[in-house]
């Protein structure tokens, strides 16, 4: 019997960060590739497909590059280089709405 890769999908909790450059999301040697973005008790938060058992070949972990815009806020698109968008996110709890754009993890 071959070996198959084997997936799972992960949450990672946002804090955000409206500001050129975005953030970076560490995760420990895997292949990481954003899904979707949503409100969930009062917090934003990113669901990513996840590869298990994935060999790092030398690296310790992975980084998903994430920018998170408001509505009406001033957008380089040099900073959204490299990145797709994922989805907008109405708060129910603020009244603010988020633009989310990531990469896949490298």
């Amino acid at each position: 019997m071959e070996n198959s890769t084997l997936y799972t999908i992960y949450k990672y909790p946002l804090s955000v960060f409206d500001a050129p450059g975005g953030r970076e999301i560490e995760v420990d040697c895997v292949s990481i590739k954003p899904l979707s973005v949503a409100e969930q008790h009062g917090d934003l938060v990113l669901w990513a497909l996840v590869e298990v058992g994935y060999e790092c070949e030398g690296h310790a972990t992975h980084t998903m590059q994430v920018d998170i815009r408001g509505t009406g806020h001033l957008i380089d698109l040099e900073d959204l280089q490299d990145k797709a968008f994922i989805g907008t996110v109405v708060m129910r709890s603020t009244p603010f709405v988020w633009h989310v754009y990531a990469s896949d993890g490298a």
